[in-house]
């Protein structure tokens, strides 16, 4: 599953790269408010193979499909105005509703 579902993600680079080229790929990729969770993204990718060919670990494997995944939507959502904000709000809201849950 795992080594499937990264080549899907780069075989989406991959597409998304052809649509606006390589350069423009790249600066809008590693733009500032997008390097770390690009790294964090192509990381995951190697690691991923890495964990399932070198080390053939599923338990790992899981592990880095869960940062892709997440990297993947932290990614998405800072091309959208607010989109990152707001997944903040929303899981601050849903931290302290719990916390109060547990004190009240």
């Amino acid at each position: 599953f795992g080594v499937l579902l990264t080549l899907g993600n780069i075989l989406s680079l991959a597409s998304t790269t052809l649509l606006v080229g390589p350069s423009k790929q790249l600066q809008t990729a590693f733009a500032r408010k997008r390097a770390v969770c690009t790294t964090v993204y192509l990381a995951s990718l190697v690691l991923t193979l890495w964990a399932a060919f070198g080390l053939h670990s599923a338990v790992l494997v899981l592990l880095c499909c869960a940062v892709q995944y997440s990297a993947f939507v932290w990614y998405c959502l800072s091309y959208i105005p607010g989109g990152r904000s707001t997944v903040r709000s929303w899981a601050q809201w849903e931290i302290g509703r719990a916390s109060c849950r547990k004190e009240c």
